[in-house]
């Protein structure tokens, strides 16, 4: 039987999961494996973009890991595959992605990301 999660659900992951240094990345390595499956998975579109519009934004991009910046990244391909076939494009998904992904730039610690 297959089950989506739950707004609610991602965000008690997440606040459970998303700012522990030991268990970040786990967190952001099963989320992008269900970003990037083709078949159904456990995260529908409601948790993708809330993700995308909220979860990710809210990190300190300077503790972001490639992990991390690799959702972020599979995330925006998504939101914008997503508002492509629409006849007025949701501009918040660019500008949400283009704020959070410049404060990444400008702050991060980690020397890998660039």
């Amino acid at each position: 039987m297959f089950f989506s999660l739950s707004v609610d659900q991602v965000d008690t992951l997440w606040s459970c999961l998303a700012t522990d240094v030991q268990c970040s990345d786990e967190l952001f390595s099963w989320l992008l494996n269900q970003a990037k499956s083709k078949e159904q998975h456990a995260l529908g579109m409601d948790a993708l973009k809330h993700l995308y519009m909220k979860k990710l934004p809210s990190l300190e991009p300077e503790t972001i890991s490639m992990t991390g910046l690799g959702l972020f990244q599979q995330l925006c391909n998504l939101a914008r595959l997503a508002t492509a076939h629409l006849e007025s494009p949701v501009k918040d998904v660019d500008i949400v992605g283009m704020n959070h992904l410049w404060r990444i730039a400008l702050r991060v610690n980690n020397t890998g990301i660039k």
